[in-house]
């Protein structure tokens, strides 16, 4: 006996998450252009009156008719303090509004304190202050050496750490080894990155392989130790509502997805996640198609070599043809279809299988059912060992059935 699915709709605003998108947008490029006004004025500044406070040696003189020899430092100072003010009063009250969708999941989670915010974002403060009293220094004593050593370190230990974080998938995007990604994923590697990432990374491997059960306990682990950092949390929380929606929780899925996309409206991942909720009830279509065309609007399309951010991208093309086909406009999800395919490279194996079990859907959608059966077997091929393979297998078993039924029934 079957259970009928009751279609369950999301309760958010998507023109005031936009005007939120909007305004952060807004503030980041406000900070960016008074960091590189301060830059300029610094530098200015410290050319003319080379004694200043920022040359190592040089004391601090709180004269009146020497003040502007201290300029460059007071001018550091405020210029800091102020983008991390003005930083830590919008991105809260973003916090506090995308942090009420979160009560229907758990009550320990509570919005981010200002201590809590300011102990996340301490980085940002003392990197962005120290870049500029580098290059200050190095302007000032004519050391360009110091200079160009210390920004090849800062960005070469930038590069180290994202290399770091994305460590668990080396192997998983061209063989789908998940196994290995998890090995990889290890304490110790937990330790390095922190514990956020270490839970929210897992729970990713644990999805790719459709351990949706030990996915979804995963996932809960992680709500607790990101609670301050609203990136880590809305990708634990969305990861939670994909376990759920593959254990067809429907109820339980759509406080997960608004939290995310609440908490962090700007990504456009979320909106696709929550548009396939629809689709694999297929209901509430439209409301489906108002979230694509948001995730479209939101989603540049990324270079090839950057596998994280191309799957994402190819999961939104996917489900774009997916909801076109639905819709009736065959031609259009052809044309998504297209655009997947010519992005991915043959050796992103997750990426295509995920493009042909969509595509395979879409074919069915059209009648062609050599087209679907050809891309089913070819998500299965592709990614054997993980979820998209699973559900390629399953759907290539109902097929078949379809196709003999439709063979041995007398014209």
């Amino acid at each position: 006996m079957t259970t009928a699915t009751v279609p369950i709709r999301d309760q958010l605003d998507l023109e005031e998450l936009d005007r939120q998108v909007t305004h952060t947008a807004k503030m980041w490029q406000k900070i960016n252009k008074i960091t590189l006004y301060t830059l300029i004025f610094v530098i200015a500044v410290s050319f003319l009156y080379p004694s200043s406070a920022l040359v190592f040696g040089s004391p601090w003189n709180s004269s009146l008719d020497n003040i502007v020899s201290n300029l460059p430092f007071v001018t550091l100072f405020v210029s800091a303090s102020f983008t991390l003010i003005l930083g830590m009063r919008e991105e809260t009250a973003r916090w506090r509004y995308g942090y009420k969708a979160l009560k229907p999941i758990t009550a320990n989670i509570q919005p981010p304190s200002v201590w809590g915010f300011m102990v996340l974002h301490y980085r940002r403060f003392i990197s962005t202050t120290l870049i500029l009293i580098v290059i200050v220094i190095a302007l000032v004593d004519n050391r360009t050496d110091v200079l160009i050593i210390y920004l090849l370190f800062y960005f070469a230990l930038g590069h180290v750490h994202k290399a770091l974080y994305v460590w668990p998938y080396h192997g998983v995007f061209q063989r789908g080894d998940y196994e290995g990604g998890l090995r990889r994923a290890n304490i110790l590697w937990g330790v390095l990155i922190g514990k956020g990432g270490y839970l929210t990374t897992r729970t990713s491997l644990l999805l790719m392989l459709g351990r949706f059960a030990e996915a979804e306990q995963m996932a809960r682990k992680a709500l607790t130790p990101t609670k301050n950092n609203p990136s880590e949390l809305s990708s634990a929380l969305s990861m939670l509502g994909r376990a759920l929606q593959e254990q067809n929780r429907y109820a339980e899925v759509l406080p997960c997805y608004e939290g995310a996309i609440k908490l962090s409206p700007g990504y456009a991942p979320y909106y696709t996640r929550l548009a396939n909720f629809y689709l694999k009830q297929e209901s509430e279509l439209e409301r489906a198609f108002a979230l694509v065309q948001r995730a479209l609007a939101y989603s540049d399309k990324p270079k090839p070599n950057r596998f994280l951010e191309m799957f994402q991208w190819v999961a939104l093309k996917g489900t774009e043809a997916r909801l076109l086909a639905l819709l009736g406009y065959h031609q259009q999800a052809n044309a998504a279809l297209e655009a997947g395919f010519d992005a991915l490279a043959v050796e992103f194996g997750p990426g295509l299988a995920d493009l042909h079990l969509e595509a395979g859907y879409v074919s069915e959608r059209q009648r062609d059912l050599a087209a679907a059966q050809s891309h089913y077997e070819q998500a299965q091929r592709l990614d054997p060992n993980g979820a998209m393979g699973q559900q390629a297998h399953l759907a290539l078993l109902t097929l078949k059935q379809t196709i003999e039924q439709s063979t041995s029934s007398p014209k």
